[in-house]
C-alpha cells in the first residue's frame, strides 16, 4: 500500500509543471511550435501527449469542417521523404518553364494540370496526393484554381478543383511557401538556350535561331514543409505537405505564381510511443517515443498496422509479474484502453488508470508466473510461534544460569570449573539462540547471512572453552603423573 501511494505522489509530482510557461519538447526530431491549450490538460501532459490527444479528438469527432485548420503543433524530421518532396520540386520547375516560355497560363487546361498531379503520385508510391495552386488571375484569369489528385485507397486516383470547397490562400501549405519565397533574396537561375525548329518557305524543316535567357530553378531547400494537419474535404486523413513555389515573370520582375505540392499520408504510418532503444531506426515519427503510459510493472510493446493514432501498443507484464485477468486471451493491457484511462484521469480525475492496468507481483520465490499459485510452501505461523516461545525460554534460562555463575563464582564447585569459561559458554548459548530467533520473520538476504554468522560464533563460544578446559585438565594430569613417577 505504501508503494502504491508513493507511486500516486510521484505521478502527480511529475505531471505538475514547475513553471507557468507552456510545455515544450525539444530534441533531434521534434520542436513544439506553439501550445494548443492553456487549460489544465495542457499543463499536465507533455507536448507529444497533447498532440496525440488532439489526433484522438479529431479521429472520434462526428464530422469536420472543410479545410486544413486541424493542425498538430509539431515539426517532424522530414528528411526521409526527400525523394517525394523532390517530385514537387520537379513539378514546380516544369510549371515555371511554362510561364517563362509562354508568358502566362492562358494556354493551360484543367485536364493538363490534373494529368501533371496524377503523374506525380503515380510515380511516387508514398505520395498520397499532389496539387497545383495558382495566384489570382494567373490561370485563365480565374480568381483561384487548385488542381488536386489523390489516392482513394482502392487503386483509384481522384482529381478535382479543391478551390471550389474552400479558400486555400490563407492555408499554411500555401501561405507558408509564399512567405518563404518572398523572404528568399537569392533565387538560383540557369542560363537556358532554346533552339526551336520550324519550316522554311520551301517546306523544309530547319532549326531556328537559338534563344538564350535566364530561367529560375527551385531546389529542395527552397520548398516548405507544413506541420501535420488533417485534410478535411481533401483526403480526410492526417498528412504532411511539401510545397515548392512556381514562379513567373510579370511586369519584367520575377514573382510568385503559385505552388506545386506533394502530400505524405500519415495514416499509413504507425505511431510508436514505446521507449526508444539504442538500435532504434531514425524515423520522422520518433517524436512520439517514450509517451506511452504503461505502469512500472509492465513493458510497452509496439503494435504495427494500426495507423496514425494514439495507443498503438500493448503493456505486457515484466518478469516477476503476471496479468491479473486469467481468463483473458491476450495477457496484456491494450494501449488504447490505457491511453483513454490516462486521459480521463487528466481531464476529469477518473481513478480507473490507477485502479487497473497494473500487473500483479508473482508469489514469493517465483521468477516468472502466470497466476497467484505459490512457488514456496506456506508458512505455519502457529508452529513457528510455539518454536519461537521455546527458543525465548531457552534464552531466558541461559541468562539465569549466567547470573547464578556470577553470584556463586567463589564456591568451590564453580571456582574449580573456572567462572570465566562458564560465562563464555553462556554467552555462546545466548548467541546461538539468537540465530534461532532470526529464523522467525520472513527471510531476507541480510537475515540469511546474519543467521549463519550467529550459529558459527555461538558454536565457537560454547565449544572453544570446553576444548581449552579439557586441554588444561590433560596437561595438569600429565604434569602430576610425571611428578609421581619421580
Amino acid at each position: 500500500m505504501f508503494v502504491y501511494w508513493m507511486f500516486l505522489i510521484y505521478q502527480f509530482w511529475c505531471s505538475v509543471p514547475t513553471a507557468t510557461a507552456e510545455p515544450y519538447v525539444s530534441g533531434n526530431f521534434m520542436t513544439l511550435v506553439e501550445t494548443t491549450t492553456k487549460k489544465p490538460v495542457g499543463a499536465m501532459m507533455d507536448a507529444a501527449s497533447v498532440a496525440l490527444q488532439f489526433v484522438e479528438n479529431v479521429r472520434t469527432a462526428a464530422s469536420c469542417d472543410g479545410g486544413t485548420s486541424n493542425t498538430l503543433n509539431v515539426v517532424f524530421d522530414n528528411s526521409e521523404w526527400k525523394a517525394q518532396a523532390n517530385a514537387a520540386v520537379r513539378l514546380s520547375n516544369l510549371l515555371t518553364h511554362w510561364f517563362m516560355i509562354n508568358g502566362s497560363g492562358a494556354d493551360m487546361t484543367d485536364e493538363l494540370l490534373f494529368a501533371m498531379t496524377r503523374t506525380t503520385i503515380e510515380i511516387e508510391t508514398l505520395a498520397f496526393g499532389s496539387a497545383i495552386a495558382f495566384e489570382p488571375g494567373l490561370y485563365r484569369n480565374m480568381d483561384k484554381f487548385c488542381a488536386y489528385s489523390f489516392h482513394t485507397g482502392n487503386t483509384t486516383i481522384k482529381s478535382h478543383d479543391i478551390s471550389v470547397e474552400y479558400d486555400y490562400f490563407p492555408s499554411e501549405w500555401y501561405l507558408g511557401c509564399k512567405q518563404k519565397f518572398l523572404n528568399n533574396t537569392n533565387v538560383l537561375k540557369d542560363n537556358v538556350t532554346l533552339r526551336l525548329s520550324g519550316y522554311n518557305s520551301n517546306g523544309t524543316k530547319v532549326h531556328k535561331i537559338p534563344v538564350t535567357f535566364p530561367e529560375p530553378r527551385m531546389e529542395y531547400d527552397d520548398g516548405f514543409w507544413t506541420r501535420p494537419y488533417f485534410d478535411c474535404g481533401g483526403g480526410d486523413i492526417w498528412m504532411i505537405t511539401f510545397n515548392s513555389p512556381v514562379l513567373a515573370v510579370l511586369n519584367s520582375s520575377l514573382t510568385f505564381a503559385g505552388v506545386a505540392t506533394v502530400d505524405i499520408a500519415l495514416n499509413i504510418l504507425d505511431i510508436d510511443q514505446c521507449d526508444a532503444t539504442s538500435d532504434a531506426k531514425k524515423i520522422a515519427l520518433n517524436v512520439f517515443r517514450g509517451t506511452h503510459h504503461c505502469k512500472p510493472s509492465s513493458t510497452c510493446v509496439p503494435k504495427t498496422g494500426l495507423g496514425f493514432r494514439r495507443g498503438t501498443y500493448q503493456c505486457t507484464c515484466r518478469p516477476g509479474y503476471y496479468f491479473p485477468n486469467a481468463s483473458s486471451s491476450t495477457k496484456a493491457f491494450s494501449g488504447f484502453d490505457v491511453e483513454d484511462a490516462y486521459a480521463a484521469w487528466v481531464m476529469n480525475g477518473s481513478a480507473e488508470y490507477f485502479n487497473y492496468y497494473d500487473c500483479l507481483p508473482c508469489p514469493e520465490g517465483c521468477e516468472t508466473c502466470t497466476d497467484s499459485t505459490p512457488c514456496l510452501a506456506d508458512w505455519n505461523w502457529v508452529i513457528r510461534s510455539v518454536l519461537l516461545a521455546v527458543v525465548v525460554m531457552m534464552l531466558v534460562c541461559v541468562h539465569f544460569i549466567a547470573l547464578l555463575v556470577t553470584k556463586h563464582q567463589k564456591r568451590t564447585i564453580i571456582k574449580s570449573a573456572s567462572p570465566m569459561f562458564l560465562l563464555i559458554i553462556c554467552l555462546g548459548g545466548i548467541v546461538i539462540t539468537i540465530s534461532g530467533i532470526l529464523e522467525f520473520p520472513k527471510v531476507t538476504h541480510e537475515i540469511c547471512i546474519a543467521r549463519v554468522w550467529f550459529q558459527h560464533l555461538g558454536f565457537v563460544l560454547i565449544y572453544g572453552p570446553l576444548l581449552l578446559k579439557n586441554w588444561r585438565y590433560e596437561t595438569e594430569f600429565k604434569r602430576r603423573k610425571d611428578c609421581l613417577l619421580l
